[in-house]
């Protein structure tokens, strides 16, 4: 990405499509709040930071819903908000959003679920 247009445009697809930032230096705290698009159908990313791995992917379903997929390395902890009318629209494995360890401080906030996520991989699937 050595010129402005492209680097841009590598800015986007991190920071807003996939939703990775850091809210703090040295990405010990993370916020994820990638921005799904179905013209897109699917994203992945994956950075290196001083803390780890950091990993951002959806996937936007026949029936619109939207596959997750988070990695949060140790050391770190994420503020994540996914576009969801209700927690109760969030799953992982068919549980709840507010029964998977590592989550807590559930919340709703401008059209998207906001939590609080330890480090670990999460999957969690949004239904319309």
């Amino acid at each position: 990405f050595n010129h402005y247009a492209f680097g841009s445009l590598g800015d986007w697809l991190f920071r807003y499509a996939a939703g990775i930032d850091s809210s703090s230096a040295g990405f010990k705290n993370l916020t994820l709040r990638p921005c799904p698009d179905a013209r897109l159908g699917k994203l992945a990313i994956d950075v290196m930071t001083n803390v780890g791995a950091v990993g951002s992917a959806w996937e936007v379903q026949a029936d619109t819903s939207v596959l997750y997929r988070f990695k949060i390395p140790g050391g770190a902890s994420a503020v994540v908000g996914l576009l969801a009318p209700t927690a109760d629209a969030v799953t992982t494995a068919g549980a709840g959003l507010t029964t998977i360890k590592g989550i807590d401080t559930v919340r709703a906030e401008g059209g998207r679920v906001v939590f609080r996520a330890a480090p670990g991989t999460y999957t969690f699937l949004v239904k319309p």
